[in-house]
This record gives structure tokens, C-alpha cells and sequence, in this order.
């Protein structure tokens, strides 16, 4: 690989690069910027070789790849175990900072806290970042901080913190010439043990 020091940007829901909250972030900060992708065989490994999700996932993927590869950069995508890839990549690279936007699901909260034990065995900060949803779940609560049980009063409360707030702008595409230049190889559908399905995905945004 190289021996350069970067900045990694974990995609996970978020297979895009554009108005991207962890990957602009990273992108104006003053390293070369990595993008990262794990199909995560902790989750693929349960799954039907058929699964449309992952011919979506992989497709998805391959568009954003090819908006990479416009301005020289590239994916590394890792087929693995999240920790396992993790601990091959602080090998094999200087990662310096690792960025990416929060998942809220029981096994992503397990999973990342996992990860940033192992960066903060080697001193990398972990950044996180609010992107997928409007609010961070701690944002909306009732006056006592505690979390809605209740459908309504959430959502009037969401709605009174949504008009009172101004949509943040993370035009990440407009920095991509800070990505760090270099080629991977890609994995085939195959390789990853599943058959290819016929899926909708929209065109690259070049």
C-alpha cells in the first residue's frame, strides 16, 4: 500500500460522496483521505447467496468507485470481519484519524465501539458524525432527557427542533482532489460468495 499518512473514511449506510458529513470532514483536514468499505462477513455470512441487498450494496459501490477513480483515488474494500480488517489496515497503513457517520442499529453500536477500542490502543481518534438521520437520537427527548415512549410528542417535538434548525451543508464532492491517489484491486459479486441480482441503481453523479 503505502506508507503515507492518511485519514480513513469508513463508508457503511452511506455509499455516497456527496454532501457526505464524515468524509467532507475528513476531506478539509490536512491528510490524504482513504475510503474504506467492509462487507462485513460477521452479517454477510448469514445471508442467501440470491440476497438483493448485496447486489445493491456491490453496485452501489461500483458507481461510487468510478467517481473516485475521476479524480485518482480508489476504494479499499476489505472482506471481512470489521475488527479483522481493522487490525490488517493499522498494519499495513499509517492511519492517523479514522472518520465516519454514526449507525444506530444494536450490532453497528457494538461493532463500533469495538473498532474504537482498537484505535485508541494506537492512539487514532475515531470521529463520528450525524449524516443518515435529521437529528442524533440523544437531540430529540423529553425535558427530563429521557427518550419518547410515545409516537406523538416526539414528533411535534422533532418538527419544532426541524423548523428551528438550519439543514447543515457538507458539500464533500467539491473536495474530492484531497482523496489520496492510488488503486486497489475490487472484489467480484462472486468472490464474495453471493450471485448477482438485478437491481435499480442510479447513475454515477459525475
Amino acid at each position: 500500500m503505502t506508507n503515507q499518512a492518511v485519514t480513513v473514511v469508513w463508508f457503511r449506510r452511506d455509499l455516497r460522496v456527496h454532501d457526505h458529513a464524515a468524509l467532507y470532514h475528513a476531506l478539509m483536514q490536512d491528510r490524504a483521505v482513504l475510503p474504506l468499505f467492509i462487507f462485513d462477513t460477521n452479517i454477510l455470512d448469514s445471508l442467501p447467496e440470491t440476497d438483493a441487498r448485496v447486489s445493491f450494496i456491490y453496485n452501489r459501490l461500483l458507481v461510487m468507485r468510478q467517481i473516485l477513480q475521476q479524480h485518482g483515488a480508489d476504494l479499499l474494500v476489505y472482506h471481512d470481519t470489521p475488527l479483522a480488517a481493522f487490525s490488517h489496515l493499522l498494519q499495513t497503513l499509517r492511519v492517523e484519524a479514522v472518520y465516519t457517520n454514526e449507525d444506530y442499529e444494536p450490532y453497528a453500536r457494538q461493532r463500533d465501539a469495538g473498532i474504537a477500542d482498537v484505535l485508541n490502543q494506537h492512539h487514532i481518534p475515531f470521529h463520528t458524525y450525524t449524516d443518515h438521520v435529521r437529528f442524533h437520537p440523544n437531540q430529540v427527548c423529553k425535558e427530563d432527557g429521557q427518550p419518547y415512549t410515545v409516537f406523538t410528542p416526539f414528533a411535534k417535538n422533532w418538527k419544532r427542533l426541524f423548523m428551528q434548525d438550519t439543514l447543515p451543508a457538507y458539500p464533500s464532492e467539491t473536495q474530492l482532489s484531497r482523496l489520496l491517489k492510488t488503486t486497489f484491486p475490487f472484489p467480484s459479486l462472486s468472490s464474495l460468495g453471493f450471485l448477482s441480482q438485478p437491481v435499480h441503481v442510479p447513475a454515477a453523479n459525475l
